[in-house]
C-alpha cells in the first residue's frame, strides 16, 4: 500500500487521543504554522524531483512523500547517510543514484542500539543495564557537543529518556501493535541495486523495536533508490502484463516498492496492514 504523509485530521486525532483536546488547543498555533511549512517543503520536493527525472526520460517517477508498507524483518542491514554527498534526509527523499553506495551495508544486529533494544525486548532487561545509557553518555562527553539523542545534555537526561520515552513506545508497540496516527512514517530506507531494503534515517528505535516485537508491517519513506533498481521499476511501469517481464524480474513483483504498478497488483496477494 501506498499513502503520503498521514492527514492534517488523522494526525490531530492521534494527538488528542493520546494528549487530550486542550493539548491540541494550546499548541495549535504553532503546530498548525509548522504542518504547513513542512507540507509546502514537501511539495516543493516532489515538484523538483518529477521535473528533473521526467527530463531524464524515466516513466515510473517515485513520489518522494509517499510510504510503502515493509516488513521489519526485511530490512537487515544499514547504509549511513555519510555514504551520500548530503546527509540530509530531506534532501534524498525520492532519489535515484548510481555508484556504489549500496555496497557492504552494515549490519543492523551489530548496532550498539538494537543491541540494547534487543536485550530489553528478549532479555527482560531494564534499559539501564543494556549498556545503551553508559555508552551514549560517553559519547557526549568524548564529543564536542553539548547535547546527544535528542537533546539529552548529561546521563541523567539519557536515563529518563529510555526509562520514560522509550519505554512506553516499547510497551505501545507489544500491546498495542504500530499505530500510523501516532506515527504516519516509521523511518526511512535505501533501496539498492538489487531490491535490498536498507535502514537509511529517523525512528531508529521505533523500528528496531517494531522488529524485534514481530510487527510484520510498519510504513517507511525510501529516501535513495540505485538506478539499477529505478531500471526495473521502469520495466514493470511499463508492461502491460507480467509475461511481459524477463523471469527475473518477474520473481520480484512481490517487492513492496513495486506494489503501486498494475503488473504487480495483478501477481501479488493484497496485504492489509
Amino acid at each position: 500500500m501506498r499513502e503520503r504523509r498521514g492527514s492534517l485530521l488523522r494526525i490531530a486525532v492521534g494527538k488528542v487521543r493520546r494528549e487530550g483536546f486542550g493539548s491540541l488547543v494550546r499548541e495549535a498555533p504553532v503546530w498548525v504554522t509548522n504542518n504547513a511549512v513542512h507540507e509546502a517543503q514537501l511539495a516543493a520536493i516532489r515538484w523538483w524531483r518529477v521535473r528533473r527525472y521526467r527530463r531524464a526520460g524515466m516513466t515510473a517517477i517515485p513520489d518522494p512523500t509517499a510510504t510503502i508498507e515493509v516488513d521489519p524483518q526485511r530490512i537487515t542491514h544499514l547504509v549511513p547517510l555519510s555514504r551520500f554527498e548530503t546527509s540530509s534526509p530531506r534532501s534524498l527523499l525520492g532519489t535515484i543514484r548510481d555508484s556504489d553506495w549500496d555496497r557492504d551495508p552494515i549490519a543492523i544486529e551489530e548496532l550498539p542500539k538494537y543491541q540494547a533494544c534487543r536485550a530489553r525486548v528478549e532479555d527482560d532487561v531494564p534499559w539501564v543495564e543494556t549498556g545503551i545509557i553508559d555508552r551514549l553518555a560517553a559519547d557526549l562527553v568524548a564529543s564536542d557537543e553539548e547535547t546527544i539523542e535528542h537533546g539529552c545534555g548529561s546521563r541523567a537526561d539519557l536515563r529518563a529518556r529510555y526509562e520514560n520515552e522509550r519505554e512506553s513506545l516499547y510497551q505501545s508497540l507489544r500491546n498495542e501493535g504500530y499505530d500510523r496516527s501516532e506515527s504516519p512514517v516509521c523511518c526511512r530506507v535505501h533501496i539498492g541495486r538489487d531490491g535490498q531494503l536498507l535502514f537509511g534515517s529517523g525512528g531508529r528505535h521505533r523500528f528496531y523495536l517494531s522488529r524485534l516485537v514481530g510487527i510484520d508491517s510498519v510504513p517507511v519513506q525510501v529516501l535513495c533508490r540505485h538506478r539499477q533498481w529505478q531500471a526495473i521499476r521502469e520495466m514493470v511501469a511499463n508492461a502491460d502484463t507480467a509475461r511481459d517481464l524477463p523471469e527475473s524480474v518477474r520473481d520480484r513483483l512481490d517487492h513492496p516498492d513495486l506494489q503501486s504498478f498494475d503488473v504487480a497488483k495483478e501477481t501479488t496477494p493484497t496485504v492489509v496492514a
